[in-house]
C-alpha cells in the first residue's frame, strides 16, 4: 500500500475514534495480505485477499477477505488471530459480512468470532462468543452465539432479517458489551433484495450501524484477556460455495460504547379491539430526547406516525438507569391491512437510532366479510358478512370521485351473517352508471373496502 495511502486510512480512523469513541482495527486487510499485522493462523490457504469485493454493489480497492476453499473435501475453514493484554472490563466489536452468488443457508453459513479462548475454532474444547449468519429457516437472522466445549447455543437472535436466499448481499455489525455482561446487536440497513447492502470499505461506526437489533445478559465468560478473533466459513463443495463468504473491516475496542441513548428491552405490535397496540420498555436511557414512530404498508415505504414533539407520551426521560415502559395506540388502521411499524429514538446531539421493524395484520374479532359476488356484475351483486358480537355497523357504495351513491346498511346489528344484495338499477329510483365503485365496511374506527365492476 502506498505511504500515503496508509496515512490517509489512519487519519480517518483517527476521525472516526474522535466522533464514535472506538476505532481500533484489527484487520481492515488493507495491505493486500493476512501474513503480519496481525497474523492471522489456521486454514490459511483456504483465504484469499481480492482487491475489489463483489458483494451488494461492489466496492473498488477495498482489499476483502474472501473464501477461497479447495476442492478437497473439507466443509468448514477459519482463520484466527491473538490480541494479548487485557480485554478490559466491557468491549465494542464491529465487522463487515458479505455473501456473494451462493445464498446463506444452514450448509453454508458465515461466522465471525468475537472472543475464543483459544486459536483453534474448530477444536471441541474452545469456549467464546461469536456471531453467525445464516440457516434453513424463513429469513436469516444475525445470532450471536455463546460456544462452551466447541457447543454453539443461541443467547441473542436479531429482530430483523435477511430474506432466504437472496445472494450479493452485505451489511455491517456491531456488538457491544457492558461490565455487567449485557450484549446488544446492531447493524446497518439489512438488505431487501439481490445486490444490496453496505460497502466493502466502510468502517461500522455508531452512526452507520444505529439499527437495534435486541440486547441480552450473559455472564457465562466474563474474563477475555489475551483472547482470539476469527472468521469462519460454512460450505459445501459447489464452487459458488467454496467462495461465497467476505469478511472485511473488523474493529475492537475494550469500551462498550455506552453513548447509545436508550437501551430497548422490548418492542412489540399487538391487536386490541381492532388497534395496534404499540409497546415498548427501555432498560435504561442516555441523554434521550424521545421516541418517532413510523409506519406503512408492508414492504412499502416508512412513513412518520408520530413523534415525541406532537404526543407527550413519547417524551425520553432524558438520562436514568431505571426501565421505563411506553406505549401508543394506533387507531387509523384499516381491517385486512398488513403494516409495518418501526420505532426510533433521538438523542440531545441529534443522532437517531432505529430499532427493528415489527409486521403486523389488521383483523377485527368478530367481524369478516367475503368478496362480493359476482364482479364484474351487471345491475345487482351480493356480498355476506358475519358478525360475533353485537356492534354498530355501516356499509356504503361510493363512485371514483369519492361520492357516495348508497347506504346499504347502517345501524346496530345483533350477531348473525348477513346477504346483501346491491342493485344498481334502484338508487334513488334511477340507476347508476359503469363503472369501477367502492363498497365500505364501517366498525368503529375501522374501515374495510373492497372493489366491484357495474358493466351494462
Amino acid at each position: 500500500m502506498p505511504s500515503n495511502y496508509r496515512y490517509l486510512s489512519f487519519i480517518l480512523c483517527y476521525v472516526l475514534w474522535l466522533s464514535t469513541g472506538w476505532c481500533q482495527v484489527v484487520d481492515s486487510f488493507d495491505d493486500g495480505d493476512f501474513t503480519s499485522n496481525p497474523l492471522w493462523s489456521g486454514d490459511t490457504g483456504s483465504w484469499q485477499i481480492v482487491t475489489n469485493s463483489t458483494c451488494g454493489a461492489g466496492a473498488s480497492n477495498s482489499q476483502t477477505l474472501r473464501l477461497n476453499a479447495p476442492i478437497d473435501g473439507s466443509t468448514s475453514e477459519y482463520i484466527s488471530t491473538q490480541r494479548s493484554g487485557s480485554w478490559g472490563s466491557s468491549q465494542s466489536w464491529g465487522f463487515w459480512l458479505g455473501r456473494r452468488s451462493q445464498a446463506a443457508t444452514n450448509s453454508n453459513h458465515s461466522i465471525v468470532w468475537l472472543w475464543a479462548n483459544e486459536s483453534n475454532l474448530e477444536s471441541s474444547t474452545v469456549d467464546g462468543y461469536r456471531v453467525r449468519f445464516g440457516d434453513n429457516s424463513v429469513d436469516d437472522e444475525i445470532v450471536l452465539q455463546r460456544v462452551t466445549n466447541g457447543t454453539a447455543t443461541n443467547i441473542l437472535t436479531s429482530s430483523g432479517s435477511v430474506k432466504n436466499a437472496l445472494t450479493d448481499i452485505c451489511f455491517l455489525v456491531r456488538v457491544t458489551r457492558t461490565s455487567s455482561s449485557v450484549w446488544s446487536l446492531y447493524t446497518s440497513a439489512l438488505p431487501t433484495s439481490n445486490g444490496e447492502g453496505a460497502v466493502a470499505s466502510n468502517a461500522p461506526s455508531q452512526s452507520n450501524t444505529n439499527i437495534s437489533q435486541g440486547t441480552v445478559t450473559d455472564n457465562t465468560y466474563t474474563t477475555f484477556d489475551d483472547g482470539y478473533f476469527g472468521f469462519m466459513a460454512i460450505h459445501t463443495t459447489s464452487t459458488a460455495a467454496r467462495t461465497g463468504a467476505e469478511f472485511d473491516q473488523l474493529y475492537f475496542d475494550t469500551s462498550s460504547d455506552a453513548s447509545l441513548p436508550v437501551q430497548l428491552s422490548s418492542w412489540t405490535a399487538t391487536i386490541e379491539k381492532g388497534s395496534v397496540l404499540l409497546r415498548w420498555t427501555t432498560a435504561s436511557e442516555i441523554e434521550n430526547l424521545g421516541f418517532i414512530l413510523y409506519r406503512g404498508l408492508a414492504g412499502k415505504r416508512l412513513d412518520r406516525l408520530v413523534d415525541y414533539r406532537s404526543e407527550v407520551k413519547l417524551r425520553g426521560q432524558g438520562s436514568t438507569t431505571q426501565s421505563t415502559h411506553y406505549q401508543y395506540t394506533d387507531r387509523t388502521v384499516r381491517i385486512g391491512q398488513t403494516y409495518d411499524y418501526q420505532l426510533s429514538h433521538i438523542s440531545y446531539s441529534g443522532v437517531e437510532t432505529f430499532a427493528g421493524i415489527r409486521r403486523i395484520k389488521i383483523t377485527y374479532p368478530g367481524l369478516s366479510w367475503e368478496m362480493a359476488h359476482p364482479n364484474p356484475f351487471n345491475a345487482t351483486t351480493e356480498l355476506k358478512i358475519k358478525i360475533g358480537e353485537p356492534r354498530q355497523i355501516t356499509l356504503e357504495v361510493y363512485d371514483i370521485t369519492g361520492r357516495k351513491v348508497a347506504t346499504l346498511l347502517k345501524g346496530n346489528y345483533p350477531v348473525g351473517e348477513y346477504a346483501i344484495t346491491w342493485d344498481g338499477n334502484s338508487q334513488q329510483g334511477k340507476s347508476v352508471a359503469s363503472g369501477l365503485y367502492l363498497i365500505s365496511l364501517f366498525a368503529g374506527n375501522f374501515r374495510l373496502d373492497q372493489k366491484v365492476l357495474l358493466l351494462r
